[in-house]
């Protein structure tokens, strides 16, 4: 558990460093999202994770913060399942003004993309977002006519992870539109 949670201040001190442009322009702190499990059976986890990351922001803030911006902390509750974790997620990615606390590295690593050819001479592009257990948060699967296109698809995947998944959560939490008669 200790090392879990020096591991924590760690990469709060590490991802704060990164941090230097995020955040809502013109104010005085930049908000960074958390997801922790603060209700279920790994709730008291959460409650050690949490107040990790705010010793960490408080002795950062007591520094003089970032660039001259005090962070903050804006913590969700995973409720120590997936689907809360995933819920917890989109959360603060729904939120503009924060600045997700989120390894890019880490996401990179739990991306996958699998080509599979079909019967009748086609492929299938299997591309996931995974968690730590390597179980899809979010799959798509296309497919297409020849090999080279199932193949500069998931290069195209693997490069673009971060755009990708900021465009798929944008677009599904997107106020509709009305259409236009």
């Amino acid at each position: 558990m200790k090392r879990r949670i020096i591991s924590l201040a760690l990469c709060a001190v590490l991802g704060v460093s990164l941090l230097s442009g995020c955040g809502k322009s013109g104010s005085d702190t930049v908000k960074i999202g958390l997801t922790v499990p603060l209700s279920g059976d790994r709730a008291t986890e959460g409650s050690y994770a949490t107040n990790a990351m705010k010793l960490v922001v408080d002795e950062i803030n007591s520094a003089g913060g970032v660039l001259g911006k005090q962070l903050e902390v804006v913590v969700q509750d995973t409720t120590g399942t997936d689907v809360g974790a995933t819920n917890a997620y989109l959360k603060l990615a729904a939120d503009k003004n924060i600045t997700v606390f989120n390894q890019k590295l880490r996401r990179r690593a739990q991306i996958r993309s699998e080509i599979t050819p079909r019967p009748n001479g086609t492929y299938t592009v299997s591309l996931a977002f995974c968690d730590e257990q390597d179980s899809p948060l979010l799959k798509m699967e296309l497919m297409v006519p020849k090999e080279v296109m199932a193949k500069d698809l998931a290069d195209r995947f693997r490069k673009n992870t971060e755009q990708l998944y900021a465009s798929v959560i944008n677009a599904l939490f997107e106020a509709p539109r009305e259409k236009k008669e």
